[in-house]
């Protein structure tokens, strides 16, 4: 991996060479160390193919391509100064510009979210919603390091993705109206961590663009690995609570070529799931008596 890392210079110049555009961004996504190494050398190898040979029917089919974005820009002298005075562009900022546009992704990111959690209770969790709300109303207390007994998969893997992404340790606090200062930890994590390094091309909408899509997909994975955890667990009949867990579902892999001009779009690559699939989880059928089993155990957890 360290060998093919020394290579990868090479062979992004090779490929703005081959597209005639020296000053092209071309950014990829670390390797995820939970994936096998060879999975983001065929990723990075697929990408440069797709950017070096626009239109290619084969790289078209074995990555997952979204649509690519061409507005922002549309004038020869505005792209022209971009390319000419990169330094302009993006100014080191200080202390509090650094706060400022770290709040105003985090804001960003918060809208997204929300729009995606109300997808996935209406959507996803449909109507296993009672169970959903009795477990967080019930479980008031901080559950770190406790082993408890399994109930309903689809509420425990919608409460344990919200407290994922929520930065919340007590089930209960979910159900509360989020205050107006309340910080996501789970969302900054993600905003401080993963979130692509702007390149001085960028232009402040291309880069919301990205975030918007990385942060989406990052949250449907996570709820999918969540799924599929908290079935697991429910196979096994108990629940180990510990918050390191948030943390341990794989990342695909993405790139972004492009500046997002009308010159040049920028290009989104994200690498497929696993089994060309994405499906969620199928949920356990919902009646009375699971219902009335999960309120059961729940009710049995109780302090």
């Amino acid at each position: 991996m360290i060998r093919f890392a020394d290579q990868l210079p090479t062979l992004i110049e090779k490929c703005r060479a081959s597209v005639n555009s020296p000053f092209m961004p071309l950014v990829l996504s670390k390797p995820d160390n939970r994936q096998r190494s060879l999975s983001f050398r065929h990723f990075v190898t697929d990408v440069l193919t797709a950017v070096s040979f626009k239109g290619a029917q084969q790289a078209q089919q074995e990555l997952h391509l979204l649509a690519p974005i061409s507005t922002f820009v549309d004038t020869n002298e505005f792209e022209n100064a971009r390319v000419t005075q990169p330094k302009k562009v993006r100014v080191s900022p200080g202390a509090v510009g650094v706060a400022n546009a770290t709040d105003q992704k985090l804001a960003e990111a918060t809208v997204i979210y929300r729009t995606i959690r109300r997808h996935i209770w209406r959507n996803r969790v449909c109507a296993h919603r009672a169970c959903a709300r009795y477990a967080m109303k019930s479980l008031w207390w901080d559950l770190q390091g406790e082993r408890t007994d399994a109930f309903c998969p689809t509420a425990l893997a919608f409460m344990r993705w919200r407290m994922h992404w929520e930065g919340r340790r007590v089930p209960s606090r979910l159900l509360e109206r989020p205050e107006h200062n309340a910080i996501a930890y789970g969302l900054l994590g993600w905003i401080s961590v993963t979130a692509p390094i702007p390149s001085v091309y960028w232009s402040k909408e291309f880069e919301a663009w990205l975030n918007a899509n990385l942060l989406a997909a990052a949250c449907f994975d996570s709820f999918r690995a969540w799924e599929q955890r908290c079935a697991t667990d429910v196979r096994k009949g108990k629940i180990a609570w510990d918050f390191r867990d948030h943390d341990n579902y794989e990342r695909r892999h993405w790139a972004c070529s492009g500046r997002g001009t009308n010159f040049e779009p920028g290009l989104l690559f994200l690498e497929p799931l696993l089994g060309g699939t994405s499906q969620f989880c199928e949920s356990e059928p919902f009646n009375r008596a699971h219902y009335l089993h999960s309120r059961q155990v729940i009710d049995l957890l109780k302090r």
